[in-house]
């Protein structure tokens, strides 16, 4: 399936509702990310969260509601 925006600034200019959450984790070498978190994939946050406490992380999350 094509990608519905071509890149991160097409995306901003079409939409409003999402978050980008970024934790850095002192002393960490590790990063866990997801770019499908919040309401556009469910579950996906909470599992990348469940690595806060050894790692930092990066979370793109949707907030629309469908």
């Amino acid at each position: 399936m094509k990608d519905r925006y071509d890149n991160f600034a097409a995306l901003s200019a079409a939409e409003s509702e999402y978050r980008i959450i970024y934790e850095e984790k002192e002393g960490s070498k590790c990063i866990v990310l997801a770019p499908h978190g919040g309401r556009i994939e469910p579950g996906v946050s909470e599992l990348v969260r469940a690595f806060s406490d050894q790692s930092s992380i990066y979370l793109f999350e949707g907030t629309k509601r469908c």
